[in-house]
C-alpha cells in the first residue's frame, strides 16, 4: 500500500511538471508573439498602413521610428526596400532624405556607398544631395574623415574600387561633401584635395570648391593657387581660379594676378582662361583688352574672343581679322570666326574659312560648317557646290 501511494505521488509529480513546462512555453511563445505583434504596429508593414498616416508629420514620426532600430547597412537597406514599397512616388525623396540622414548619423561610410544604389536618386539627387552637404557642414572632422577614405587613388584600380564610384561620373554626393566642407573650412580642404593627387574626382571637386570659396575670397584662392607645388595641380587650379576671375563684372584684380604669375606658361594659361569667360559675357570689352596686348599674347589669346565678339558684332570682328594678311599666326583666329559665322551666313563662314593656311585646319572647319549647313538646307548647301570649286574633297562627298 506505502508502494502505491509513493508512485501515485510520483505520477503526480510528473503530471504537475509537465503541466507547468507547457504553461512556461505557452507564456513565452504568447510574450514573442505579442512583441513581434508591437513591432508590426510600430513598423507599417505595407503600402495602405502607412498611406493611414494622415499627414507629413505623421509618416515622418513613422519612419524615424523605424530608422531609429537600424544599425547595420543590411537593416537601412531593408527600410529603403520597405519605403519605396509603401511611400507615394511623390514624397518618396523627402523620406530617402530622411532615411540617409540618420543613416550618415550612424554609419557615413555605409550611406555613401548606400545612395548611389537608389535607382531613383540617380534622376533625382538633389534633396538627398543637400543631406550629405548639410552633414558635412555640421560634422566637418567626420567628413573629411570620408573623404580621405574614399578619394584615395582606389578608383584607380577596378578590383578595389569601393562600389559608390561605380561608373557615374563624377561622384555627385562625394562632391556634396567637398560643397559642405568648402562652406566651413575652404582653406582646410583646398590641402585635403591637393593631397588626393590619385583620385580623378579631384579636378570636379576642385570646380566645387572654387564655385564656394572663390566669391567669399579670390585673395585667398589666388594665394593657395600660387604656393601648389604640384605642376598638374597648380596649372588646373590656376586655370580654373583665372576663369572664375574672368566670370566677374570687373575682372581687373584677376588679370593683375595672371600677370604677375612665375612664368609666362602660366601667364598665358591664366589670361586664356579669364578671357574666354570674360569674352562670353562681355564681348566687346574682352576684345578691345586683347587687342591692345603685344602681338605675341594677342595672337594668342583672340581666337575664343574673336568667337564671341562675331555673334553680336560680326561686322567689327571681320573688319579687325581683314587687317591683317593670311598667315599661320591668324589661322586660330580666322577658324573661330568662320565657325562662329556658320549658323547665320554659312556661305560667308566658308568663304571665310578659306583664308586658313594650314590645310588639315582649313579641311576640318569647311567640313563642320559643310556638314551643319547640308543639315540645315540642303538644296542651299548642293547649290553652293555646284558653284564652288576648290574646296576639300570631303566637303564634294557630302552631297553624294
Amino acid at each position: 500500500m506505502k508502494r502505491l501511494r509513493h508512485l501515485v505521488i510520483f505520477v503526480v509529480l510528473i503530471a504537475v511538471s509537465c503541466w507547468g513546462a507547457f504553461e512556461l512555453g505557452r507564456k513565452s511563445q504568447s510574450s514573442k508573439e505579442n512583441e513581434s505583434a508591437s513591432k508590426e504596429r510600430r513598423v507599417p508593414a505595407n503600402r495602405d498602413s502607412f498611406r493611414e498616416a494622415r499627414s507629413d508629420q505623421d509618416r515622418t514620426r513613422l519612419l524615424r521610428d523605424e530608422l531609429d532600430q537600424c544599425v547595420t547597412a543590411d537593416e537601412f537597406r531593408a527600410a529603403i526596400d520597405r519605403l519605396q514599397f509603401r511611400a507615394d512616388k511623390s514624397e518618396e525623396n523627402r523620406l530617402l532624405s530622411i532615411l540617409f540622414q540618420r543613416w550618415l548619423e550612424v554609419s557615413p561610410l555605409d550611406a555613401l556607398a548606400g545612395v548611389r544604389r537608389v535607382e531613383n536618386l540617380r534622376h533625382d539627387i538633389l534633396r538627398t544631395s543637400r543631406v550629405f552637404e548639410t552633414w558635412a557642414i555640421d560634422n566637418p572632422n567626420e567628413a573629411r574623415l570620408l573623404l580621405k577614405d574614399v578619394l584615395d587613388g582606389r578608383q584607380q584600380d577596378l578590383a578595389s574600387q569601393p562600389p559608390f564610384l561605380d561608373g557615374v561620373d563624377p561622384p555627385e554626393y562625394l562632391l556634396s561633401l567637398v560643397a559642405g566642407l568648402a562652406k566651413v573650412d575652404p582653406a582646410s580642404t583646398a590641402v585635403l584635395l591637393g593631397e588626393m593627387s590619385g583620385s580623378p574626382v579631384r579636378f570636379h571637386a576642385l570646380d566645387v570648391l572654387l564655385q564656394n570659396w572663390f566669391p567669399r575670397d579670390a585673395k585667398a584662392v589666388f594665394r593657395w593657387a600660387e604656393g601648389l607645388d604640384q605642376v598638374a595641380l597648380r596649372e588646373q587650379v590656376i586655370s580654373k581660379a583665372a576663369a572664375k576671375a574672368g566670370q566677374l563684372d570687373d575682372p581687373q584684380q584677376g588679370i593683375a594676378w595672371a600677370q604677375a604669375l612665375g612664368s609666362p606658361t602660366e601667364q598665358r594659361l591664366a589670361l586664356g582662361a579669364l578671357t574666354r569667360q570674360w569674352a562670353a559675357r562681355h564681348s566687346r570689352e574682352a576684345f578691345r583688352w586683347v587687342e591692345q596686348q603685344a602681338d605675341e599674347l594677342k595672337f594668342h589669346l583672340i581666337p575664343p574672343v574673336i568667337s564671341s565678339l562675331t555673334k553680336v558684332d560680326p561686322g567689327g570682328a571681320a573688319d579687325w581679322l581683314n587687317q591683317f594678311e593670311a598667315a599661320p599666326k591668324m589661322d586660330p583666329a580666322v577658324a573661330s570666326y568662320a565657325e562662329a559665322l556658320k549658323s547665320v551666313n554659312p556661305t560667308a563662314a566658308m568663304d571665310s574659312a578659306a583664308a586658313i593656311t594650314e590645310d588639315s585646319l582649313r579641311e576640318k572647319v569647311m567640313l563642320t560648317i559643310a556638314k551643319e549647313w547640308k543639315t540645315a538646307n540642303p538644296v542651299k548647301f548642293g547649290a553652293y557646290l555646284d558653284q564652288r570649286e576648290g574646296l576639300p574633297s570631303t566637303v564634294y562627298e557630302l552631297k553624294r
